[in-house]
């Protein structure tokens, strides 16, 4: 079932050809991400509303629920629709995963969703863009994710996202421990849920179930896997067996 049908924008700028653009955009986002996880968000099919940050913080709003599902961004005044994409994509995890609650992995589940949404941009804006003019665009949703992977590479001092698996394994558990989990941890983990995603997009209904297994600032692996349907074991299994040890 299709999540967020219904997209508006609040607090858009005074310039009402951008606001019908980006607004194009918000619903291609809402739309491939719908497409993606193929199920609704844990609070029902709501109304998504998409406005600029008065505090230039992205954030997932809690206040206008149990209406609307209300996502702050920080650049809906502009044409850098990368970047909204990227900060849409991840608002809108939250609301699929669940709002109230976050952990490090739901903050970087709710990165690969948005990862996998500039994906499904890139693809889609090759041949059928929202305007034909548009479609020399479409690199730019892939440039972002990658940029955004490599500085986290490169801070973490990682050769390639081939590296990132091992250093899931081997690293991650006392990065986690110690409370020095960062946004750079963040897309690295993000590139690895990602992937999993993509290998096992049947699945990724399962990410809808995630915040019932989490509490106290931990997210059960046991649980959750115990609350999935029999097709999203096969995602859960390998998100756990990848992270079981942080």
């Amino acid at each position: 079932m299709p999540c967020g049908r219904l997209v508006s924008l609040r607090n858009e700028s005074d310039d009402a050809r951008l606001n019908c653009d980006v607004l194009t955009v918000c619903r291609d986002v809402v739309a491939e991400i719908a497409r993606i996880i193929r199920a609704c968000p844990p609070l029902g099919d709501k109304p998504v509303v998409v406005q600029q940050a008065t505090d230039g913080q992205p954030r997932a709003c809690l206040n206008g629920l149990p209406d609307e599902y209300v996502a702050n961004v920080t650049c809906l005044h502009g044409r850098d629709y990368a970047r909204l994409a990227f900060q849409l994509g991840h608002e809108l995890g939250h609301f699929y995963i669940d709002p109230n609650c976050t952990t490090w992995f739901i903050e970087s589940a709710c990165t690969a969703i948005s990862y996998c949404s500039l994906a499904a941009l890139a693809e889609k804006w090759v041949s059928a863009p929202p305007y034909p003019s548009w479609s020399s665009y479409a690199p730019a949703f892939t440039e972002y994710r990658h940029n955004y992977v490599h500085r986290g590479l490169v801070e973490l001092r990682l050769g390639s996202t081939a590296d990132i698996p091992a250093w899931i394994r081997h690293s991650l558990p006392a990065v986690v421990q110690s409370n020095r989990f960062s946004r750079h941890h963040e897309a690295l983990c993000a590139e690895a849920i990602a992937d999993v995603m993509s290998a096992h997009s049947e699945s990724c209904s399962a990410l809808t179930r995630l915040g019932a297994a989490t509490d106290a600032g931990r997210s059960d692996f046991a649980r959750w896997r115990a609350g999935a349907s029999p097709n999203e074991i096969e995602l859960i299994d390998v998100l756990s067996e990848l992270f079981s040890h942080a």
